[in-house]
């Protein structure tokens, strides 16, 4: 079954996004993106104080999604978080970028991308995909950097016929 054109413009806005905040603070929380019914992208934020559990704001954007996308009429939707993979192909579990993509006309995916750091900045493995969020897990706790947050919005439109 082919994935919709949402999930790689989704995909390619968290991993975007989620690099820089790897590069800038060495970690970062979890964030979400929808396309929204006119075939825009958007981000979505989640508040939960100043130094929120990553899980907890994990569910609290898998919740807020879910209770709006119907209503709202999201075409696709997208959480990035922090957390650690097995790479199917040789069996290595690092840590890594995770998107999980969700749409009414399509199977949940998740798309993770393996990184380490190194003396010159963050190398980045090429992303490998499954049905089933099983071979990862959402890292649980980590903190900004002296309070620092990094807030963006973005947006980019897709045709509406996608």
């Amino acid at each position: 079954m082919s994935q919709p054109a949402e999930f790689e413009m989704l995909a390619e806005e968290l991993f975007t996004l989620s690099r820089e905040l790897l590069q800038k603070m060495d970690g970062f929380y979890p964030h979400a993106a929808f396309v929204n019914k006119e075939g825009r992208l958007e981000m979505l934020a989640l508040h939960l104080g100043e130094h929120p559990d990553p899980g907890e704001v994990h569910e609290g954007l898998v919740a807020l999604l879910r209770e709006q996308a119907g209503a709202k009429g999201y075409r696709a939707t997208g959480i990035a978080a922090d957390g650690r993979a097995t790479n199917p192909a040789d069996g290595e579990k690092a840590d890594a970028i995770l998107v999980f993509l969700e749409a009414p006309s399509s199977q949940a995916i998740t798309i993770a991308m393996q990184y380490r750091k190194t003396a010159e900045g963050y190398e980045y493995a090429t992303t490998f995909g499954f049905k089933r969020a099983q071979r990862c897990s959402v890292r649980t706790s980590w903190q900004a950097p002296d309070n620092k947050a990094l807030h963006q919005t973005r947006r980019r439109g897709v045709p509406a016929s996608r």
